[in-house]
């Protein structure tokens, strides 16, 4: 038997949390430090936290928010009711979800919509964006989101034009999103994601066109973005998650999975193949899967891989509604929480 304190008060060994699960335990006691570390390794169990979950916004013509556990294999099910359509900049902590970038009535958007992760139903309104846009890509620590590039609209022609704005909130809160800084070329991210430091973003779909470049930037201090290397090719539109060191991109109008380990800089490297081409999915992850789910190919079908590894992705289940180009996705339990 393990003692943990002296004069054999307390003489049972430890088991350290290892989920976030609500039904599971840490045996023994923990001093306030272990606690606030487990914690924030979104591993302390309590009665408000859900395992790993991924969180979809299914498309342009119903808004329905859909969830479905990461660890496990199966179909969504039905959270909730979003105002915006294809809002595909998702960011989250392990309590707040926030969708941006979508559209209103077809029309570009500057509203930021939020939900809590426990609860579902319908979003609410957190704030507004600095410029309405469209198709831009989230990343997050678990205090600030990042809401990058876009297509916007040209004040004088009206005609779509590529945004390099990116904007922040303070997840916890609720207000007007703050100028962050510019991506280093416009346009949406392809794909990428985040460690608890670093935002990756890897591609870009532009309104003509798209782009291998790849950058980064420091979430907890505003400024321009910085070149990290290349993609593979020119990437539009993709699905992107990552966990607290590799981050990816899949499905960018073709079956291509890559990744970049988000601490160094450097070209993408090939991870393997979606089931089937694809453009526009949704990503989302865990600190060890990625859900890729939806498409332009109107599909319900969900795919993942396994983020330590590489290799082709493998059959998942269903959304509940067919996903559309452009559909955005969150998880509690992403890199930049880890």
């Amino acid at each position: 038997m393990s003692k943990r304190y002296q004069g054999n008060i307390i003489s049972d060994a430890p088991v350290a949390p290892t989920a976030n699960y609500e039904t599971s335990s840490a045996s023994g006691v923990w001093s306030l430090g272990e606690a606030e570390a487990y914690t924030r390794g979104g591993l302390w169990p309590t009665s408000g936290n859900l395992p790993p979950t991924a969180f979809f916004n299914t498309g342009s013509s119903n808004s329905d928010l859909e969830k479905v556990l990461i660890g496990t294999l199966g179909n969504a099910s039905d959270f909730g009711n979003m105002g915006l359509q294809k809002a595909r900049s998702g960011i989250a902590s392990s309590t707040r979800g926030i969708f941006t970038t979508g559209t209103a009535s077809n029309q570009y958007s500057n509203v930021i919509e939020y939900f809590t992760i426990s609860a579902g139903g319908t979003l609410a309104d957190f704030g507004d964006l600095t410029v309405a846009r469209k198709l831009g890509f989230g990343v997050a620590s678990s205090t600030r989101g990042v809401s990058a590039g876009a297509n916007s609209e040209n004040a004088g022609t009206g005609q779509a034009e590529n945004s390099n704005v990116m904007d922040y909130v303070t997840i916890a809160s609720t207000g007007n999103a703050t100028d962050f800084g510019d991506l280093t070329t416009a346009g949406g991210p392809s794909g990428g994601g985040c460690s608890p430091t670093r935002g990756v973003f890897m591609g870009r779909f532009l309104t003509s066109g798209s782009s291998n470049v790849i950058d980064y930037i420091t979430i907890a201090s505003a400024g321009n973005a910085t070149d990290f290397g290349d993609a593979g090719g020119s990437r539009k539109i993709g699905a992107g998650a990552s966990n607290s060191t590799r981050a990816i991109a899949a499905g960018m109008d073709n079956n291509v999975i890559e990744y970049v380990t988000i601490a160094s800089t450097g070209n993408a490297t090939d991870f393997g193949d979606l089931l089937a081409s694809n453009e526009g999915q949704g990503g989302c992850a865990s600190s060890t899967r990625m859900l890729i789910a939806g498409g332009a190919s109107n599909s319900a079908r969900i795919e993942y891989i396994e983020i330590n590894t590489t290799g082709n992705a493998s059959d998942f289940g269903d959304l509940n509604t067919a996903g559309e180009n452009g559909m955005g996705a969150l998880s509690n339990a992403h890199g930049g929480l880890q």
